[in-house]
């Protein structure tokens, strides 16, 4: 995985959990749920600390799941 520059890497992450909240909060295991990767994946993306951009696939799919979300 790239590395991305911290503030860079930070303010991807604050979108995704900005779209989380204006998705209405569903939970990580319905968006893993149909995917090719799991709820662990997508857990990631939301909780541990980021070094490295997410991969682009799992991020994609997240984003894309959000932004279809009622």
């Amino acid at each position: 995985m790239p590395d991305m520059p911290p503030g860079k890497l930070r303010d991807l992450i604050k979108e995704l959990h900005d779209l989380h909240r204006l998705a209405g909060w569903p939970s990580l295991r319905e968006m893993a749920q149909g995917q090719a990767f799991s709820y662990a994946t997508v857990s990631d993306l939301f909780s541990k600390p980021k070094k490295h951009a997410p991969r682009p696939r799992t991020l994609l799919a997240a984003v894309e799941f959000l932004a279809g979300h009622p």
